[in-house]
């Protein structure tokens, strides 16, 4: 027991800590203007705050740069916990070889969970929340396709693998049995997305990216599939209108589910 709750303790540690990174990126550019005019005179003692706050109101961040800046910085406070706690980094990274029937595994691993989230997004008990989604889904896919692709497609799934399927997922699971600290992980992964809709679907996914990564073994595995996952997702969007075009390829999804785990299973690893 006590040793469940140590590992529960830590996965709150290291959300607290990826919160505090967000904040940290969130605050540094108005709070370092606001210190650099106090030291260069022109701003005095009693105007910091003030100039610090309107700095703040101000500023126009991308969320998706925040996000990636704020993950990496959090991802270095976890190194520094794991490196104090005296615990190797292969208890948490699996680094086993990638082949190219992997490639083909994660691909089909991949577009299978994309039907399932957009079939998600599709169910009427989430209707009333299409309005605040599409909302986010619009400023989050502000910018240029190229730097989208980079940003959400390939560095975004980098880091959120690392951060919760490596740290979070590999805290849990030396305390508890898989299948449980596999769906803490995934309502954790999900609840972080912030809105209904996304706090469902990145559970489900977060969920079946949980299994590949035990099943695979392999770290760069699993963040192909949430690559493709991602990549197809922003694709979808910027050249169909809507990713929801393919929640009636059930049978589909349901295929390309089947044929990337039995690929998958040709690794032969437990």
């Amino acid at each position: 027991m006590a040793k469940k709750a140590e590992s529960l303790l830590y996965v709150f540690i290291y959300l607290a800590v990826s919160m505090a990174a967000n904040i940290l990126v969130t605050i540094a550019r108005p709070l370092l203007y606001a210190v650099r005019g106090y030291f260069e005179k022109t701003v005095e003692s009693g105007e910091i705050l003030e100039v610090f706050l309107r700095g703040l109101e101000t500023q126009n961040l991308n969320p998706v740069t925040v996000t990636l800046l704020s993950s990496a910085l959090a991802l270095l406070f976890f190194w520094v916990i794991i490196k104090s706690r005296r615990i190797k980094l292969s208890r948490y990274l699996h680094t086993a070889k990638m082949g190219f029937s992997d490639v083909a595994a994660s691909a089909f691993l991949a577009f299978g969970l994309f039907v399932v989230s957009t079939i998600i997004i599709s169910l009427p008990v989430f209707l009333r929340f299409i309005p605040d989604y599409n909302g986010i889904m619009n400023t989050v896919m502000e910018g240029n396709i190229w730097f989208l692709l980079i940003a959400i497609g390939i560095l975004g799934p980098i880091f959120e693998e690392l951060i919760y399927r490596v740290v979070i997922l590999g805290e849990l699971a030396h305390s508890f049995s898989f299948f449980w600290a596999n769906l803490i992980h995934a309502v954790v992964f999900g609840a972080v997305h912030g809105n209904p809709i996304q706090a469902v679907y990145a559970g489900v996914v977060g969920f079946a990216l949980g299994y590949i990564y035990k099943k695979s073994g392999s770290v760069y595995i699993v963040i192909l599939v949430h690559i493709f996952f991602n990549a197809g997702n922003i694709l979808a969007v910027e050249y169909m209108g809507s990713a929801g075009v393919f929640s009636y390829y059930l049978a589909a999804g349901a295929a390309s589910l089947l044929a990337g785990w039995l690929i998958l299973k040709k690794r032969g690893r437990a």
